[in-house]
């Protein structure tokens, strides 16, 4: 019995162990564990929030900023416009009735003038945002087939229509004198002050090859004696040249030491002893290996006559550039290739004033603006067209200001240009207009000599004895 008590009285004991243990344990505070865990999530959660609320007021930051640039240019725009134009009758009525408008007041019922004279506006609104995009992309761009202007001319290509159509265009001056920064094409692309546009003279001419008589791609030329005998007498200016390729049928090696070098030399020699004498030169390539030749007296020599003028470099390029498929970062590299040459060697104060464009087949408005640019005021070109030569020839304007397209009204790259009006630059197509007379006066064909004058009348040299016959 006293076993058995035992065992209930422990037994018990260990129950209510128990039960007093669970009961405490219920009875401890969890509370601050989960709050410390809910505010730890809270904060992670108010973090992004606080990071999509910063990038919210960033992106709020640059519309704001993108929006008041775009206020800006508007605002810039409107009063580009109010000082360009002088506000039309319907424009000034048009803005009374939006003023009237936004004070809520009824508006008339339109009259049909009104209507008309809006239709014509917005019309205008098209051409004129159509000119800008054409000047901010600088190309002209091409009409479709169908164009009314472009089968009305079924003469020209279609780049020529398009460029005839906007030559005819009234200038647009105002929006460029508004706004300096305004690009200038919107007012260049329109007709400049000109007394002969080639456009136009291109349309004319029917290229046909006539022949001319003695002046086979020219025409006749009649004279009375007595007349002339009346008249001033002409100076004759004679001007030695020679012009030589560096690269065309013989290396540019070849071409100096079997011709050119033997031309300077003797160009050299001459001229120290002829004081009447000039003479002209173009190449800087082939002169500056001939320079590399030279010794200081002759060098020195070379200076004086430069600086004396009676000889002089023209144009001055590293070569007579090509102007039909040249680029212009080629034609103002070659250039700046022998300016700089001439300044390093021969002295800054020596820059060549003459254009000299004898050879290049084709003739571009560029080459002579580039000119311009470089402080070269005057050009001698030579092939030209010979249906242009005689159109030039017959209107007496073989020299003239050649003047870009794109100068507009503006002379500022104006060239004084004169074209050589027969066919070549050799003695016998430029003395005059018949080349049998001018090559009696090339000596170089001489009889015996290896090449001889074509129209079978050789050249006399002159002396004493025949030089007024001659």
């Amino acid at each position: 019995m006293r076993i058995s008590l035992r065992n209930v009285v422990i037994f018990t004991s260990l129950s209510l162990f128990v039960c007093i243990t669970f009961v405490l344990h219920r009875s401890i505070d969890v509370g601050p564990l989960q709050k410390i865990s809910l505010s730890q999530n809270e904060k992670i959660s108010l973090e992004k929030v606080e990071e999509k609320l910063r990038k919210v007021e960033d992106q709020i930051a640059t519309n704001n900023v993108v929006m008041q640039k775009m206020r800006d240019k508007l605002r810039r725009e409107m009063e580009i416009i109010r000082n360009s134009k002088q506000l039309t009758g319907e424009e000034k009525d048009g803005q009374l009735m939006i003023e009237d408008n936004e004070k809520g007041v009824l508006l008339p019922p339109k009259r049909r003038e009104q209507i008309v004279r809006e239709a014509q506006n917005e019309q205008k609104a098209i051409e004129r945002a159509q000119d800008e995009e054409q000047a901010r992309r600088g190309v002209i761009p091409m009409p479709p087939e169908s164009s009314a202007e472009v089968g009305n001319n079924l003469k020209q290509g279609g780049k020529a229509a398009v460029v005839h159509s906007q030559l005819h265009r009234t200038p647009v001056n105002t929006i460029y004198h508004a706004n300096k920064n305004f690009c200038a094409s919107q007012m260049n692309i329109t007709r400049p002050s000109d007394d002969i546009q080639m456009l136009d003279v291109y349309e004319k001419l029917s290229f046909e090859d006539r022949d001319g008589g003695v002046w086979k791609q020219g025409f006749d030329i009649s004279y009375s004696s007595a007349e002339v005998k009346r008249q001033p007498t002409l100076e004759v200016i004679v001007v030695p040249h020679s012009h030589n390729d560096p690269g065309w049928i013989r290396t540019f090696e070849e071409y100096f030491h079997m011709q050119t070098k033997d031309i300077l030399d003797l160009m050299l020699k001459h001229l120290n002893s002829q004081d009447s004498m000039r003479f002209i030169y173009a190449e800087i390539s082939f002169f500056e290996l001939w320079w590399r030749y030279l010794n200081d007296q002759q060098r020195a020599g070379v200076k004086t006559l430069l600086e004396n003028g009676r000889l002089e470099i023209v144009t001055g390029g590293w070569v007579m550039t090509d102007e039909a498929n040249s680029h212009y970062f080629a034609i103002i590299t070659e250039l700046f290739e022998g300016h700089e040459w001439l300044k390093n060697n021969i002295g800054s104060d020596h820059r060549p004033k003459t254009h000299w464009s004898i050879d290049p087949f084709g003739l571009s408005p560029t080459v002579a603006y580039l000119m311009n640019r470089a402080n070269v005021s005057n050009a001698v070109v030579q092939r030209v067209h010979y249906s242009v030569k005689k159109f030039l020839a017959e209107t007496k304007q073989l020299e003239f200001r050649w003047r870009q397209l794109f100068a507009g009204e503006s002379s500022d790259t104006d060239m004084i240009t004169q074209v050589m009006p027969f066919f070549s630059y050799d003695v016998p197509h430029t003395c005059g207009p018949d080349p049998a007379i001018c090559c009696q006066f090339d000596f170089r064909r001489l009889p015996k000599r290896d090449i001889d004058c074509p129209w079978k009348l050789p050249p006399v040299l002159i002396d004493d004895a025949n030089v007024a016959e001659r």
